[in-house]
């Protein structure tokens, strides 16, 4: 493991770029197929279970939070087909007519689902996927970042 460790590439990005990679892997095969069952349990429309996606933290909030990678679990906004079953459930299903600023701005109620609000209780769904797959995720990502360092360092050494 040392020798591998040593012969790891030097150059900063392509480690955050084997990090990144082994994070989102593990996250997209545990948690966020975990979190879009419970988020359909939870949102009647099913919109926000379908746009739900994963994407690369900001190099901003990773330095906030004085680490290297990082990734989220976060609703795609724009995501068309989540957007048009939000409109079916809660428009088109009641004979309304969805405002123009709905289409323009997207899925945004994924908190609303999450922690609740006045008129809804809360229907936890990310939190909760996110601690029933735990090692599950853990270990993915071990075999994974394994894999990825096992392949860069043959990458390196062909260079040489």
């Amino acid at each position: 493991m040392k020798a591998m460790l040593a012969a790891f590439p030097a150059n900063e990005r392509r480690q955050r770029g084997i990090l990144n990679a082994s994070i989102r892997s593990a996250a997209t095969n545990t948690i966020l197929n975990d979190a879009k069952q419970r988020a359909k349990i939870g949102d009647g429309s099913g919109a926000l279970s379908e746009s739900l996606g994963i994407r690369a933290t900001s190099k901003r909030k990773l330095k906030a939070k004085r680490v290297v990678a990082g990734v989220e679990v976060v609703p795609v906004r724009s995501n068309m087909k989540a957007m048009a079953m939000y409109i079916q459930h809660y428009y088109s299903a009641k004979g309304k007519t969805a405002p123009a600023k709905m289409l323009t701005s997207g899925i945004r109620h994924g908190h609303l689902v999450e922690f609740g609000s006045v008129n809804n209780s809360a229907k936890p769904f990310l939190w909760p996927a996110a601690e029933s797959q735990k090692s599950v995720y853990i270990s993915k990502f071990a075999i994974d970042l394994s894999k990825k360092t096992e392949a860069s360092v043959r990458r390196e050494a062909k260079k040489r």
